[in-house]
């Protein structure tokens, strides 16, 4: 017997990606690979949609091969209050998945993922960047030269304590996370892709390039995993 994939539909590279990720039962998976409306529609298993805000045209940019966005002054805002009992406490464990291609760098700071000051990952002057509470500031994982496309996972087992990111299907560093820092109260706070919209005292953080298949997990990714989403690409 076998997953029955609801989306599944004639094979071709947004199809075969997208199977891939959805096998390991993502939370949320916005392929990002709509070409018109406000809507980018959630495929995991919350059903979480986002909202298209700033942009002047979908589908204008590709990466992989897939269709999707071109960023600039603008974002995707999705809820971000399905996530918090998956993240919660000392045993959490998360994985954030996306593919992204940085084709100008305006700005010193530009959020490719962005919860808040909670979990934030980010090209800082090219550098691939992220810390998780507040801590691991300079957390990194090399540089994303420009128009290069690349495939990001990023992993948080707050029981062991690691963190560990992964480019193109190969991991590119580990680090340490502290103990965990408590509860998170606000659940009114948004997840903002492709930079901090509507923040229009700090437009700087916006990120200029391609983002497609944003995904979350309520487990941490193993490396077989990740190599599999890779070579589906």
């Amino acid at each position: 017997t076998g997953i029955i994939n609801p989306y599944a539909v004639a094979a071709g590279p947004n199809t075969a990606y997208r199977d891939a990720v959805l096998l390991d039962n993502p939370l949320s998976l916005w392929m990002l690979d709509e070409t018109s409306g406000t809507v980018a529609v959630d495929q995991g298993s919350v059903g979480n949609d986002g909202t298209y805000n700033g942009f002047s045209a979908l589908g204008n940019g590709t990466i992989f091969g897939l269709t999707a966005p071109q960023f600039g002054a603008s974002g995707v805002t999705i809820p971000a209050s399905a996530y918090y009992t998956s993240w919660q406490g000392p045993s959490g464990t998360t994985s954030i998945e996306f593919l992204s291609k940085q084709t100008s760098a305006p700005n010193t700071y530009a959020w490719i993922y962005k919860f808040e000051n909670l979990v934030q990952v980010l090209a800082n002057s090219g550098t691939r960047y992220s810390d998780w509470f507040g801590s691991l500031n300079g957390f990194t994982a090399g540089t994303q030269s420009l128009n290069s496309d690349c495939h990001n996972v990023l992993t948080w087992d707050m029981y062991a304590r690691r963190v560990k990111w992964y480019v193109n299907g190969s991991l590119t560093n580990t680090g340490i996370l502290p103990a965990w820092p408590g509860t998170w109260a606000d659940t009114s706070k948004t997840i903002q892709l492709g930079g901090y919209f509507g923040n229009t005292s700090n437009p700087q953080y916006s990120y200029y390039g391609v983002i497609a298949a944003a995904a979350l997990y309520s487990q941490v990714l193993s490396a077989a995993q990740i190599t599999a989403h890779y070579n589906a690409l």
